[in-house]
């Protein structure tokens, strides 16, 4: 299986540094984040194609994610947001987005309103032949309520595996038969079940065993991305990091791979 990172994970870097690092430890690819300022997305994209790194997905902005159910101004700029995102990701060759639908333990409740600002962001998903996937953040019944109500070949989810162990469910309560056909990426990563610490997979208590044995029972064969990072307080240069990380996914790897008797 492919192996990604993102690409944010660490310390302060030379962006050549960082991606011939990546490269050199044996990832396939990267996924990236929206950024204000197109010029770096640019310098991303060209030079990760000069490393012979994928850009599997971007993630879209979510500060300000709450307001996509609201009847303000912000509201409005976030969906804004959000579809000059989708147009950066056409420009560069990027296939599927990422978006939260909601954040913080306090939440607008699902609506109208919400639910045709999605359908206005997927349009031009759709116009651009570009993957939306929805990221399980603290409540599975957002996205739920997303695909009862609007069908589409490019609206898909990313399942992140730190989500659903720090917040307000567990990882059991995942049916994942039901989203086999929509999950189109992972983020994984470990916590302790406090918060969303972004560990390494297996530092935290995560159960992945029955993460892979889940996704192999569905048959998902994407890549496995870690959505890890450098701790405010870890002590680690980035090739050891990242060699901890590649580690990790290549265990998951074979978690996943046993489940093949």
């Amino acid at each position: 299986m492919r192996k990604n990172i993102y690409l944010e994970f660490g310390n302060e870097y030379d962006l050549d540094t960082r991606l011939r690092l990546i490269k050199d430890i044996g990832f396939d690819g990267i996924f990236i984040w929206q950024d204000e300022q197109e010029d770096r997305i640019q310098q991303i994209v060209e030079k990760a194609q000069l490393c012979g790194l994928d850009i599997e997905t971007m993630h879209l902005r979510f500060d300000g994610c709450n307001h996509l159910w609201l009847d303000d101004e912000m509201g409005e700029d976030y969906v804004a947001t959000i579809i000059d995102g989708i147009h950066m990701a056409h420009r560069y060759h990027i296939r599927t987005v990422i978006m939260h639908t909601v954040s913080k333990k306090i939440h607008p409740d699902v609506n109208e309103l919400g639910l045709r600002r999605i359908q206005t962001i997927l349009r031009v998903c759709e116009t651009y032949h570009i993957q939306l996937a929805l990221e399980n953040t603290r409540d599975l019944e957002y996205i739920d309520e997303v695909f009862n109500r609007i069908s589409s070949p490019y609206l898909k989810m990313c399942f992140d595996s730190g989500h659903t162990h720090a917040f307000t469910y567990c990882l059991q309560d995942v049916v994942f038969e039901k989203y086999a056909s929509k999950l189109a990426c992972v983020h994984l990563h470990d916590n302790l079940g406090d918060y969303d610490a972004h560990l390494v997979p297996f530092s935290g208590t995560v159960d992945f065993q029955l993460i892979m044995n889940s996704l192999k029972s569905i048959g998902f064969c994407g890549p496995l991305t870690s959505e890890a990072h450098i701790g405010k307080e870890e002590v680690i240069d980035d090739q050891t990091f990242l060699e901890k990380v590649y580690a990790a996914l290549c265990q998951l790897e074979i978690l996943y791979g046993e489940q093949c008797g």
